[in-house]
């Protein structure tokens, strides 16, 4: 009886995971994620496997997601190409006790070659909140900068577990928060099941999906500081190349827009806003200053050296201090070149995807 008991359970549990996941998609979940998000999470990909894209992608779509042609076969196959595991939000310090050195003096790929990392001239105001982060990407650069190969396991489910070794960024561990799933931001007012609201999410996830490629100096694709000016200013929230994340994200909406066929004129606006929102993250020409044979140039360009060196040691009141006034010293620089004629405008350009690395199994 006991047994035939143990049994049924065990069924049930079985049966009801199976439930839940109503997609082919090969991208798994952590045991850790509330079952309602786990179950937007599947309505989505769901979406994905589903949607019929009826009108032909545009070439720039094709060309930034390297794709010959755009469907629900090839959109799935490149996100799970880029992402492996979804886990909840984790704080830093329990995720680095679970964090476990899988192999050390790791030979990677473009050893002693760093990716460009902008730092910050500002900080963001109010208390923010996780939408979605690429910790595969980080994770590898870590390890590749302590020449560690990292690796991570993951519950995802009755008896089931995931173990991530980080020996590409590809390797596609994403976290998500309760940002993710905010209301205020979907497209859709009206319903929150409706399709649009999941191309909103979808569009996330390509985002922090292309944080997963690069090689070298390119690595993670990650993002730029905005200029002054831009909305988010001094902020690491633009891209400095045409084929990065915030590109990658515009193009997808601009995608589903097109095949949207439940959306009404109002969602359709708020989707081209937040197409509109994305591609203005995209910086086109940055402006650098040329040899200039100034000494006020030179002086201020030490302090400046000074300052962005101390920034790593500082927070709270004395970071945002240093922060801004990096932001004038620069400021203060690119005004003097401007005078003098000493600007170059470097235009951007797209910047070779493929991954360092491969993916371990």
């Amino acid at each position: 009886m006991k047994t035939k008991l143990t049994a049924a359970i065990f069924g049930l549990i079985l049966a009801g995971s199976a439930q839940a996941k109503d997609h082919n998609v090969d991208i798994k979940f952590s045991k850790g994620i509330s079952k309602k998000y786990r179950k937007t999470m599947d309505r989505d990909l769901s979406v994905l496997e589903e949607l019929d894209f009826r009108k032909e992608a545009d070439e720039e779509t094709l060309k930034v997601l390297g794709l010959q042609n755009l469907n629900s076969e090839t959109a799935v196959k490149w996100l799970e190409d880029r992402v492996q595991v979804v886990i909840e939000e984790t704080d830093s310090k329990k995720l680095e006790k679970k964090i476990k050195v899988e192999e050390r003096f790791y030979n990677f790929e473009n050893a002693g070659v760093e990716p460009t990392i902008e730092r910050a001239t500002s900080t963001p105001s109010g208390k923010g909140v996780t939408v979605m982060s690429n910790l595969g990407a980080a994770l590898y650069y870590a390890g590749k900068s302590s020449r560690n190969l990292f690796s991570y396991k993951i519950k995802t489910g009755f008896m089931k577990s995931e173990t991530i070794k980080f020996s590409s960024p590809r390797s596609g561990l994403i976290m998500i928060g309760p940002g993710h799933f905010m209301e205020r931001f979907d497209y859709d007012k009206n319903d929150s099941k409706a399709e649009a609201n999941s191309f909103n999410r979808l569009a996330t996830f390509f985002h922090e999906a292309r944080h997963s490629d690069g090689a070298g100096k390119n690595l993670g694709f990650f993002h730029a500081v905005c200029p002054d000016g831009h909305d988010f200013q001094g902020l690491n929230a633009c891209d400095r190349n045409l084929n990065g994340p915030y590109a990658v994200g515009s193009l997808m909406i601009k995608e589903f827009l097109k095949n949207c066929e439940s959306c009404n004129d109002e969602v359709q606006e708020r989707m081209k806003l937040a197409y509109l929102g994305s591609t203005n993250r995209i910086i086109k020409v940055t402006k650098k200053v040329a040899e200039i044979d100034n000494f006020e140039v030179q002086m201020l360009q030490s302090t400046l050296s000074v300052n962005e060196i101390m920034l790593p040691l500082l927070s709270g009141a004395e970071l945002e201090a240093a922060q801004k006034e990096i932001a004038k010293i620069k400021a203060q620089i690119l005004a003097i070149a401007e005078r003098e004629g000493k600007i170059d405008e470097v235009a951007s350009k797209y910047v070779d995807a493929s991954p360092e690395g491969r993916r371990i199994e």
